[in-house]
């Protein structure tokens, strides 16, 4: 719980300020980040919270859930890195 409290205020200021580099520079690929953050640190948060508070589902759970929710934010990211996850060389 307290690295969910240390960690909350960062998320937002990191996935605005990816949001932003894609307002400077409209270049598509500077979604992925932003959307990608809060996938990885947003939603698993949410989900603690939400888990733990509100259902009696067990600890295990609760975490595989949270580990599995973070594989897109993970996917987004690498998108954004990648364009086509290194398919599309032309780019460069």
């Amino acid at each position: 719980m307290s690295t969910f409290l240390l960690s909350a205020p960062l998320w937002p200021v990191i996935a605005r300020k990816a949001y932003q580099g894609y307002g400077r520079n409209t270049y598509p690929l500077m979604l992925y980040p932003a959307a990608g953050m809060a996938l990885l640190t947003a939603v698993p948060a949410v989900l603690l919270l939400f888990l733990s508070l509100f259902t009696g589902l067990p600890s295990y759970f609760v975490t595989v859930v949270m580990d599995g929710s973070e594989m897109p934010g993970l996917v987004a990211i690498a998108y954004s890195l990648y364009g086509r996850f290194g398919l599309d060389d032309a780019s460069e």
